[in-house]
């Protein structure tokens, strides 16, 4: 997929979104771009607020998992409420293209249901593996959750 930057040059594309080379004047724009960009500029605008509450409004699932992803504690550098495209996921691994999200009792909604099911569909289709874990499962078997993450990575 491809974004226009600021100055209307059609260059600044998104490393997740694409398997096909990217080439500018020779140079392959998937080694200049960081790996973290999962979304282009005027999108994260648009989510950095909401990042910003759901960091600061963490559900005690999140906090819990969040204490034992941080730091590399699993071997790989995990980020919290990171923008992936148009969406705002709990937990990535970037660089093993796995997301983990925390889903709270209103994931049982149908009409969040099938928001889920295009989401993680849309994710999928980047390449992402999802890993969704009840809150409940988390607060209560947090060890079994951790080795279902680890057997994934």
């Amino acid at each position: 997929m491809r974004k226009k930057n600021v100055k209307g040059d059609e260059t600044n594309f998104l490393k997740s979104s694409s398997s096909a080379t990217l080439k500018k004047n020779g140079v392959d724009l998937k080694d200049i771009i960081p790996n973290y960009i999962t979304t282009d500029p005027y999108t994260y605008r648009s989510l950095k607020y909401f990042i910003k509450q759901n960091r600061k409004n963490q559900t005690e699932a999140e906090a819990l998992l969040w204490n034992r992803l941080r730091n590399g504690q699993l071997g790989c550098k995990f980020r919290r409420q990171h923008a992936i495209e148009c969406y705002i996921v709990d937990f990535v691994c970037i660089a093993k293209k796995i997301i983990i999200e925390a889903d709270g009792d209103y994931h049982n909604d149908e009409q969040q249901s099938k928001f889920d099911k295009i989401r993680s569909d849309d994710l999928s289709f980047l390449g992402y593996k999802i890993l969704r874990f009840p809150d409940k499962e988390i607060k209560e078997n947090i060890e079994a959750v951790i080795q279902k993450i680890k057997d994934n990575l």
